[in-house]
């Protein structure tokens, strides 16, 4: 059976139980990544990223997770907290006011095609006070279920937005680009509101830059006088001083390398 747990239920276990070991795996459709940590006696650490040129369909994604859970030995460990986190475009943001559970599927088929089959699930973002709902991969659901027999899973953004949302930048105006493989997102608060969520394709820097400075357009934010924090997941060659061109101050808050592997963790 599924076991989902609660954001907040989650982090606080993590964080209060060091003898953990935990299995963190990202779900996109064009990247996908896998981080084993273990605090045991002998503590040890495995990481590992996959990248696609282009978007896969969910049957090839659990085939894929599949085989790296072979090839690097994940299968066969006792591992005590597996949590995965999909980052797609599958989903919706409501606020508390506005949300009945009732009503899972009619939010989401105002943005997307949903189809009968499909199963919504709902994460809480108590920290801005909004729903986040959103379409897992069931297949990849089950097949980590049949490994471990029991998950946690929850959509990239609910984490990213908690995390954010705590961050200690003063601006009125708190701007975040955030960049994966082939796909980027722009999220904005305004005097800690959240303003915008946007996916964004990408195939060069030129791309970002002009899907970032609509971005702001659209808010009234004016880039000459702003500062943009990147979030770097994914190394692309030549974009931050690309971006000092048009914007005031670029500070890059996090970037990817074996140890840190990705911001919300």
């Amino acid at each position: 059976m599924l076991a989902p747990m609660g954001i907040g239920q989650l982090r606080l276990m993590s964080i209060e139980n060091n003898n953990l070991s935990r299995l963190n795996i990202i779900v996109g459709d064009n990247y996908s990544t896998f981080h084993f940590i273990d605090h045991s006696n002998s503590p040890k650490s495995f990481f590992k990223k996959l990248t696609y040129d282009i978007e896969l369909k969910t049957e090839l994604i659990s085939d894929l997770i599949v085989e790296n859970l072979r090839t690097n030995g994940l299968n066969n460990l006792s591992i005590n907290e597996i949590n995965v986190y999909y980052d797609h475009n599958l989903f919706s943001l409501v606020p508390n006011s506005l949300y009945d559970d009732n009503f899972n599927k009619k939010y989401l088929e105002n943005i997307f095609e949903i189809q009968t089959n499909d199963f919504v699930e709902s994460d809480i973002i108590s920290e801005l006070e909004i729903r986040n709902l959103y379409v897992p991969y069931i297949n990849v659901n089950n097949i980590l279920i049949d490994s471990f027999n029991q998950i946690n899973y929850f959509h990239y953004n609910s984490i990213l937005l908690k995390k954010l949302s705590n961050t200690s930048i003063e601006e009125k105006n708190k701007i975040f680009c955030i960049v994966n493989n082939k796909c980027f997102k722009v999220v904005i608060f305004q005097n800690s509101s959240l303003k915008m969520v946007n996916n964004y394709n990408y195939e060069t820097k030129e791309d970002i830059l002009y899907f970032l400075l609509q971005s702001l357009k659209s808010q009234k934010i004016k880039p000459e006088k702003s500062k943009l924090n990147y979030i770097l997941n994914h190394k692309l060659l030549g974009l931050q001083d690309f971006t000092k061109e048009f914007i005031k101050e670029v500070n890059v808050l996090f970037y990817s390398d074996d140890k840190s592997c990705d911001y919300i963790f």
